[in-house]
Order: structure tokens, then sequence, then C-alpha cells
């Protein structure tokens, strides 16, 4: 199903959104050496983060290509709401109130966790749309000025406009594809043979209420 298919997509979306948002953030507050120094002690800090799942990959993705190689478009959307919700320098660059709208992002990846592939249109269709809004208030929170972080207004008004053209995209489509999914059936063709044979006698039975009406004037004509 079309619409079903736009879980993917939305979460793919999502995770461009947090890379671009942390990507701004990392360019505007720290130096290269500074951040990958300040992501090695998030992933080092035994006390918060040693046995927290989403760092698990991490740890072996820098293992394996070296912290000097490891970017943010290595990054999924676990780690950057991770480090942005955590007690650490990137978090800092957050603002209380896009903290929370990060938290209504996590929600939306939970609900798509533990989805069972059961889902009807109309679940899927209201999961995607509240994703969708979530993802602007998001966007919203972006471009509010933050005491932490240095990123100029004209960027964040930048990011922002980039991203609520994607989210009108991703919006609009999911809106055609469940109005053309839940749209009425038409109703079935007749086989060609069947109109044919059909039309045949609709036509016999109007000649033979032509001919009986003949006969009855003729009838009525020879009795006077």
């Amino acid at each position: 199903m079309a619409i079903k298919n736009k879980i993917y997509e939305i979460k793919i979306l999502q995770n461009q959104m947090l890379q671009d948002y942390f990507r701004m953030e990392i360019e505007g507050n720290f130096t290269e050496k500074e951040w990958r120094e300040e992501l090695i002690a998030v992933l080092e800090d035994d006390r918060r983060y040693r046995h927290s799942a989403s760092l698990t990959g991490v740890r072996r993705k820098i293992a394996e290509v070296g912290i000097a190689n490891y970017t943010i478009d290595d990054m999924d959307s676990q780690l950057i709401l991770t480090l942005f919700r955590g007690q650490n320098a990137f978090s800092d660059c957050c603002s209380c109130r896009l903290k929370w709208y990060l938290n209504d992002i996590i929600e939306d990846r939970n609900f798509e966790a533990h989805l069972s592939g059961n889902e009807t249109e109309d679940e899927i269709f209201c999961w995607a749309i509240t994703s969708i809004e979530n993802l602007k208030k998001f966007v919203g929170g972006c471009s509010e000025w933050n005491t932490n972080s240095q990123v100029p207004k004209a960027e964040r008004d930048a990011f922002c406009k980039k991203a609520y053209t994607a989210l009108k995209e991703m919006s609009d489509q999911i809106l055609a594809d469940y109005q053309k999914q839940t749209a009425p059936a038409p109703e079935p063709l007749e086989d060609s043979k069947q109109t044919d044979r059909k039309n045949f006698y609709v036509s016999l039975a109007a000649l033979s209420s032509a001919a009986a009406a003949v006969l009855m004037s003729i009838k009525t004509l020879f009795l006077h």
C-alpha cells in the first residue's frame, strides 16, 4: 500500500532533518576537534551512556573507521536525539522548548517501532500526519533564538525554509495517497459481449412493443 510505504519515507526525512540541524549547530558552535572530543566523552561516560543501546552501534562504527573519519552523516536519529537530550555540550545548543519537541519525535519513533503490519489505512494516515506535524513543531523550535548557540538567524531561517518545503511535499503526498486508496471503488465494467447481448434484448423488446402497437392499430381500424 502506498500510504504504508510513507512510514519509511517519513523516517528517512526525520533522520535527514535531525542530521541537518545537528550539523548546523556543530558548525556554528564547535570546531572539528571539539565536537569529536565531546562525542568521545559521551561514549566514555559509564554512568549515563554506557548501557545505551543507541550508542552501541556508534562505538562499533568508530572502532571500525576511527573517530577522525566518523561524520554526522553516519549518525542516525536515535543517536542525535540522545545527544540533544543528554547532559553534554551538544545538549546546551538546544532550548528547553526544542527538547520538548524532541520528546514528541521520540514518541513517533516508538509508535513506528511497534507497528505490527496489521494497522488500517486510517491508523497509518493518522500516525503519518501526526509525525509531520511534530516535525513542523521541531523545525519551528529550531528557528527560535538560543543564548547558548552561535548559529546566525539567517542560517536558522534558511534551514527552516528548506525543512518546511520538504514537509509540505511529504504531507501533500500522504494526503493524495490516502484519498486515492480510500476513494470508493468504481463500478465494474460489463463484459463487452454481455453488453452487446443486453443491448440486443433491449432493442428486441422495443421492436416487439412497437409491433404490438401497430397490430393493435390495424385491428382497431378493421373493426371500425
